[in-house]
């Protein structure tokens, strides 16, 4: 959808089933729902999915943008600045831009999600190069050399490390 027709009043709809999805670790799902051309750069929108004990995003951050989570089901472990928080069904966070945060299904429970970031930034492209490096079709160097236009800057976490058992390098 372009920015004119979202301008002149079309409503962006995206039914169950729709959404395009890439898998960007084993088991990991990831639903691209809506990306900031979609919405006129209001959001951009993500469903995940991450098996039980599964690592969903490495500590980083945003500096355009703020993040909401919302656990669809299951039970979350999530970063935010240096606590880490357990969302359950439900629950709903709101992380602001500049705040270090990372998440993880917990050991004992799938976990589905839906991330609303805003504004939003054209991100798809971002989890479709995580995608190819998960695959061995790409290099994370290329993901290295893209923090600015994907608006996602890596940053290290010892609370993230240590909550989720990671070694230093792991947790990047």
């Amino acid at each position: 959808m372009t920015l004119e027709k979202f301008v002149l009043g079309s409503a962006p709809l995206v039914r169950d089933g729709e959404q395009e999805i890439v898998s960007t670790a084993a088991g990991n799902k990831t639903g691209l729902v809506m990306d900031a051309d979609a919405t006129g750069g209001a959001v951009s929108v993500l469903s995940i999915y991450l098996p039980k004990g599964a690592d969903g995003a490495a500590p980083h951050f945003h500096t355009r943008s703020t993040e909401l989570f919302y656990l669809v089901s299951g039970r979350l472990e999530i970063l935010a600045g240096d606590r880490i928080e357990v969302l359950e069904q439900g629950d709903t966070l709101l992380v602001p831009r500049l705040m270090p945060h990372a998440f993880g299904a917990t050991a004992d429970s799938d976990a589905s999600i839906f991330t609303v970031l805003s504004p939003g930034v054209q991100r798809f492209d971002y989890f479709r190069l995580l995608d190819r490096i998960v695959h061995n079709k790409a290099d994370i160097s290329e993901l290295e050399a893209a923090p600015e236009m994907y608006d996602n800057h890596f940053t290290t976490s010892p609370v993230w490390s240590e909550g989720r058992g990671l070694s230093a390098l792991d947790a990047r």
